[in-house]
């Protein structure tokens, strides 16, 4: 596939899931990181500048994804975000993550189709967002 020239971090706490992640989106023509805390995710995308962030919904620590990705938002304004989680999404979870407004969510374990799915949804937001400038 060609380089599709899109920044994404991935931020992920299970290390082998974000090893996982990082060579599938490198096979797919994504530039990626990755970053296993909030802290650590706002410091790589100060240098990265991600157009797509794949967030893990429940990272261990003090900052969940949640948090983390309003953080990165309140940072550097507009990206994509892909919420993805190993449990359901239900009550305060579903409320607070739905403020961020993610554009796709993807469900552990997914499938490589699953995954081009999600980043074609973030790639269509990334594109209706270039349209409004």
């Amino acid at each position: 596939m060609a380089e599709t020239g899109k920044a994404v971090l991935v931020v992920e706490d299970e290390s082998a899931i974000a090893l996982n992640l990082k060579h599938t989106l490198s096979s797919l023509g994504y530039l990626s990181a990755t970053a296993s805390s909030g802290p650590q995710a706002l410091q790589v995308a100060e240098t990265l500048h991600p157009q797509i962030v794949i967030m893990d919904l429940r990272l261990r620590g003090g900052v969940d994804g949640i948090d983390a990705a309003a953080q990165l938002r309140g940072r550097h304004g507009a990206f994509a975000l892909i919420y993805s989680t190993g449990g359901s999404v239900d009550g305060d979870w579903k409320f607070r993550a739905m403020q961020t407004s993610p554009d796709a969510w993807l469900a552990k374990p997914y499938t490589l189709d699953q995954l081009k799915a999600a980043l074609s949804l973030a790639e269509s937001r990334l594109s209706r967002q270039s349209d409004v400038r």
